[in-house]
């Protein structure tokens, strides 16, 4: 997951989200070359970010772990994606987004920590905001295991003096050119009103969701997290799977204060559906172990397994450790998959 160079640097090896992980791991993407702190385990210097391929995909410096001065992030072709600056670690002064072919695509300025857009163009080249002020539209991809399938999320709404106006969408983008609207929020004079998220049943929120720049992971390096070379970690199924056991997982059952690790074998074919469940350790609770079965076949999609660039049949071995801290109320964590033929 690292090493040193010759020249008394490191060589930190990440996926595509700056998650550690062993470089002959089939996700890894990312080198980092740089200084680092080993008292205070945090990078320290000027570093430089590489594809597999040698391409330059982001500079940047850190002092002493801090993100300090001037960022900037490249597409593989060498074309810059983004420019940002930071002053102890917080976002300061104008950041500037480009589109793959070097064309503008917004201007972001931080005034006393909030984020303004100032200027925005579409992939036409046309201008759609113009200091501050016109229609904006984001479409940020998304990352790893989603049950709606979902592959962008897209915020759409009006600007007046680089701040949200009026109604704002934010959608859901499918593939083709499939939408749904995820929610809705409301602004007066560059203020939050009111937040309405559809997709989770019409529930009222009250802190704004909207972005003004496309997520980048490159922040997950500062973490030192890392994660095994499995498809199921790496697009974060294992993340997904534990949270919707816990937030599902609400019987009053009488199992009082108890730790263990529930073991199960699940028969899941080449297009993601649970066909069998067999429970090898489960809880020492009937009708606990039937409630479990009923959420595992809730789920409509497992990612399945593959051999030789094909998708296959495959029997799951999954392992998920449990905390009890009274009846009814279960943390699902740890979560551990294998598959018996595939990968």
């Amino acid at each position: 997951m690292f090493e040193r160079t010759p020249d008394s640097l490191y060589n930190f090896f990440f996926d595509s989200q700056y998650y550690l992980t062993d470089k002959n791991c089939e996700f890894y993407e990312i080198k980092r070359t740089c200084s680092y702190n080993t008292a205070f385990k945090t990078f320290d210097g000027r570093f430089t970010d590489t594809d597999t391929n040698g391409n330059i995909l982001l500079t940047g410096t850190y002092k002493d772990g801090r993100k300090q001065g001037s960022f900037q992030a490249f597409y593989p072709g060498g074309v810059l994606k983004w420019q940002a600056e930071f002053l102890d670690d917080v976002p300061v002064k104008t950041w500037y987004y480009f589109y793959p072919d070097g064309r503008p695509l917004s201007i972001l300025k931080v005034e006393n920590g909030e984020v303004l857009i100032t200027d925005a163009w579409d992939v036409k080249g046309r201008v759609t905001v113009k200091n501050g002020t016109g229609k904006f539209s984001l479409e940020d991809p998304q990352f790893g295991f989603n049950e709606q399938g979902y592959e962008a999320v897209i915020y759409r709404g009006s600007l007046k003096d680089g701040k949200p106006e009026g109604t704002w969408r934010i959608l859901r983008k499918f593939s083709g050119s499939d939408y749904e609207t995820a929610a809705i929020e409301t602004f007066s004079d560059g203020k939050f009103i009111a937040g309405i998220s559809q997709a989770d049943g019409n529930i009222s929120y009250k802190k704004s969701r909207i972005l003004f720049a496309a997520s980048h992971p490159f922040t997950n390096a500062e973490r030192f997290v890392a994660k095994n070379c499995n498809i199921d970690e790496h697009f974060n199924f294992t993340i997904y799977l534990s949270n919707y056991l816990t937030e599902n997982f609400r019987a009053e059952l009488p199992l009082g204060d108890t730790e263990r690790t529930l073991e199960l074998s699940l028969e899941v074919n080449k297009n993601g559906q649970l066909s069998g469940v067999t429970l090898l350790k489960g809880f020492d609770d009937k009708t606990a172990d039937k409630y479990l079965l009923q959420i595992l076949y809730s789920i409509g999609y497992w990612i399945p397994s593959q051999k030789a660039g094909k998708v296959i049949n495959d029997t799951l071995t999954v392992r998920i450790d449990i905390t009890a801290e009274n009846a009814g109320k279960m943390t699902f964590s740890n979560v551990r998959i294998s598959r018996k033929t595939g990968s």
